[in-house]
């Protein structure tokens, strides 16, 4: 290929990566990039084999490509099976010659605030009008309060940044704690732990009532959470808060403020 044509060629595909992102078109991105990293590579076969202890050559790997009917977001291994995006680098090997595992590094630990596809961000960027998790999930709960600060639904009390994720629900919905990544087995119901094989609302945390046979859901607590705290040190659900039934024994859950 002529280095005028090589040239326009690789500006097309750097054309195309940049309006996939725009669309969020992660599996589009990846054959791209593989598309860019491995159009100008030597022919020379270079033998890697399989679980069947069989060559795959580098023809073989060009008709498992043309072959490929993964979908956008999945890849193709060298032996056209199809893997979610999902499953790079993510310490299993999924492909049979472990190609999804090439090149990996471990990720430095977040010091700050950790998006939710992992990326790390300054806390000063939580809120602050711009867009800067791919998620957008730093922008997702904002209001009034600085840059920095989450904003509570119900009462629109300010958060730091720093205690979004803890597993201690600021806000008194909780909210604060819904778009968090545990791997506890409940990430797939947001704002919610997982305690004895089950999954509890977050707000359940820290509210005076044991729901976890363990009662890890009350230990190492500090006042109520997002919760209602009675005059005599009790907690009660923040739903309980003007809902027209005393709970607290001396009825401040009641009082001048659901006037």
């Amino acid at each position: 290929m002529a280095r005028a044509d090589k040239r326009a060629y690789m500006e097309d595909l750097a054309k195309q990566a940049e309006e996939a992102a725009e669309k969020g078109e992660q599996g589009k991105i990846y054959k791209i990039t593989r598309e860019i990293c491995g159009k100008f590579r030597s022919n020379n076969d270079v033998h890697i084999k399989d679980k069947k202890l069989e060559a795959i050559d580098n023809r073989r790997r060009a008709e498992n490509k043309g072959n490929s009917a993964c979908g956008e977001n999945e890849i193709a291994c060298y032996d056209a099976e199809c893997i979610p995006l999902s499953s790079l680098c993510n310490g299993v090997y999924d492909c049979t010659t472990g190609e999804d595992e090439g090149g990996c590094t471990e990720p430095e630990p977040c010091l700050q605030f950790t998006c939710m596809d992992e990326s790390c961000i300054d806390y000063s960027q939580v809120c602050d009008g711009q867009l800067d998790c791919p998620w957008q999930d730093d922008e997702a709960i904002c209001g009034a309060c600085p840059s920095g600060y989450l904003t509570c639904l119900l009462d629109g009390a300010c958060v730091p940044a720093s205690k979004v994720c803890d597993e201690i629900a600021d806000c008194k919905a909780g909210e604060d704690e819904y778009m968090c990544i545990s791997g506890d087995g409940c990430d797939e119901h947001m704002g919610h732990f997982a305690c004895d094989g089950a999954c509890y609302v977050i707000y359940s945390k820290c509210d005076g009532l044991v729901d976890c046979g363990t009662g890890e859901d009350e230990q190492g607590c500090t006042g109520c959470n997002g919760n209602f705290k009675c005059t005599n040190g009790s907690c009660i659900s923040f739903l309980k808060e003007c809902n027209g039934v005393i709970d607290c024994p001396s009825g401040e859950d009641e009082g001048s403020q659901c006037m």
